[in-house]
C-alpha cells in the first residue's frame, strides 16, 4: 500500500505508458476507470536489434529514434480515440519507465530514534529523506556515474515507513520512538533526461511527465500481490542489459546489472547458424516449445549451451555480489523477460541457483512474472497485443492517476 489513498474516480482517465529499454521501446494508451485497475487500449513496441556490438553514441540514437517512432504512435491512437468520444482527456499524463543502464539507483535505509515518543509529522518525513539524498550525492556511486556532474535526479521515493518496528502506511500524525525508512534515490544524464523530455514535449505539449525505474515498478507490483518471502531477487533481462535487484525484509535492499542480456544472445545464435535475428529467436522458440525433430533439437541444445555461458557466468557474478549484502541468500527469484526467451531463462536460472544456493534440501524458486500472473491486476482490450514489460509499467502508473496529495509529494512518498 502507498503511503496516500486515491480519491474516488468518477471518469475515465487516459494516460501515456512507455518503457525505455536496453534493445527495445515500447509504449501503451492506457484508460483508468472507478475501480483503479488500468485497461490496456493500445500497444506498439519497436525493437532495436543490432547487427554488431553497438557503439555507446549509436546505441543511444537508436534507441531514442525508436522512442520517437513510439510517441508518435501512440499520439495517433489518442487522436482517434479522442475524436470519437470528445469527453476523453487530449493532454493524457505521460509515464515513463527506464531499465538499466539509462539511470543509477541507489536503495537507502534511515533509522531515526528517540528517547520518548514523538508525533511525525509528513514535513518530518521529507527532512529525514532529504538529509539522505545528500548522502546519496556524495556517496561513490554517483561520483562514478558515466554522466560525470551531468546529471539529473528523476526519482525519490519512499517506499517503506515502520514505527516502533511496524510497517505503516500512514505515519504522520502517529507517535513513534523509532522511525525506519527504506528510500529509493536515482539519477540519469541530463543528455537523457534533455532527450526524453523532448521528444515527449514535440508531441505531447501540454502534459504533464514522470519517469521511474522499472525495477521499482516491479518490486511495486509485486508487493500488492503479496511477496512469496520477505527476501528475493528481482531479476529483469532485457534486450542487452540484466539487472537483479534484491529485496530484504520486504524492502528494496540493492541492485547490480551487467550488460549482457537477450539481444546479446540472439546475437551469438544468429552468428552460429547464420540466420537474421528474428529467425534466431523463432529457432529458441521452436526449442523450447519441443518443436523440433530430434536431430534439430540436439544441435540446438548444443548451441545453447555454449551461448548460455555468456550469460551465467556475469549472472554468477552479480549474485556473488549481491550476496555480500545478505546473511541468507533469497531463494525466490521473480522473472521478468519476453515471453518468447523466458522459459529458457528460468531454465538457466534454476539450474544456475541449484547448483549455488541449494542447501538442506530446498531448491530455489524461479516465478516468472507474466501475464497470468497479474491478471488481477490489469485489463486488456481485445485484439490488443500483450507486453509484460508495459502491464508492469502501467499497473504501476495507475496508481498515481487521481492521487492527493500534490505532484511534488507523491514524487517523494510512494
Amino acid at each position: 500500500m502507498g503511503l496516500f489513498q486515491k480519491e474516488k474516480q468518477t471518469d475515465t482517465r487516459l494516460l501515456c505508458v512507455y518503457d525505455i529499454g536496453s534493445a527495445s521501446v515500447s509504449g501503451a494508451v492506457v484508460s483508468v476507470e472507478a475501480d483503479g485497475r488500468p485497461r490496456i487500449l493500445y500497444t506498439v513496441v519497436k525493437e532495436c536489434a543490432f547487427s554488431a556490438f553497438p557503439e555507446a553514441e549509436y546505441f543511444q540514437n537508436r534507441v531514442f529514434s525508436a522512442f520517437a517512432f513510439v510517441i508518435g504512435e501512440t499520439e495517433k491512437y489518442i487522436r482517434t480515440i479522442c475524436h470519437e468520444s470528445p469527453i476523453l482527456r487530449t493532454h493524457p499524463p505521460l509515464f515513463v519507465t527506464l531499465s538499466a543502464p539509462w539511470y543509477i539507483s541507489q536503495a537507502r535505509h534511515i533509522h531515526i530514534a528517540h528517547p520518548k515518543p514523538l508525533r511525525l509529522r509528513e514535513e518530518d518525513i521529507v527532512a529525514y529523506a532529504d538529509k539522505e539524498y545528500e548522502a546519496f550525492l556524495s556517496s561513490p556511486i554517483v561520483k562514478e556515474f558515466d554522466g560525470g556532474d551531468i546529471y539529473e535526479s528523476f526519482e525519490r521515493r519512499v517506499v517503506q515507513v515502520c514505527l516502533n518496528g511496524y510497517e505503516t502506511a500512514h505515519p504522520a500524525g502517529k507517535e513513534a520512538k523509532t522511525v525506519d525508512m527504506s528510500v529509493v534515490f536515482s539519477i540519469m544524464s541530463s543528455n537523457v533526461s534533455m532527450r526524453i523530455h523532448d521528444e515527449l514535449k514535440r508531441v505531447f505539449s501540454g502534459s504533464d511527465i514522470s519517469i521511474s525505474t522499472f525495477p521499482l515498478a516491479v518490486f511495486d507490483t509485486v508487493r500488492r500481490i503479496g511477496l512469496e518471502q520477505q527476501d528475493s531477487l528481482l531479476l529483469d533481462i532485457a534486450g542487452e542489459v540484466s539487472e537483479l535487484t534484491l529485496v530484504k525484509g520486504g524492502t528494496l535492499a540493492g541492485s547490480v546489472s551487467f550488460p549482457i542480456g537477450k539481444a546479446t544472445l540472439i546475437r551469438h545464435i544468429a552468428q552460429t547458424l547464420h540466420l537474421g535475428f528474428d529467425e534466431a529467436v523463432s529457432a529458441v522458440r521452436l526449442y523450447t516449445d519441443n518443436d523440433m525433430s530430434k536431430a534439430e533439437a540436439k544441435r540446438m541444445g548444443t548451441i545453447l549451451t555454449s551461448v548460455a555461458n555468456f550469460w551465467v557466468r556475469p549472472f554468477e557474478h552479480a549474485l556473488n555480489a549481491l550476496g555480500q549484502e545478505s546473511v541468507v541468500f533469497p531463494r525466490t527469484i521473480y522473472m521478468t523477460a519476453d515471453e518468447d526467451v523466458a522459459p529458457w531463462f528460468s531454465s538457466l536460472v534454476k539450474a544456475e541457483t541449484m547448483n549455488m544456493f541449494t542447501h538442506e534440501g530446498s531448491v530455489c524458486s524461479i516465478i516468472t512474472i507474466d501475464t497470468m500472473y497479474l491478471h488481477t491486476l490489469y485489463r486488456m482490450s481485445d485484439g490488443v497485443e500483450s507486453n509484460i514489460f508495459l502491464i508492469l509499467s502501467a499497473i504501476f502508473a495507475s496508481r498515481f492517476v487521481g492521487t492527493t496529495p500534490p505532484k511534488h509529494l507523491r514524487e517523494l512518498l510512494t
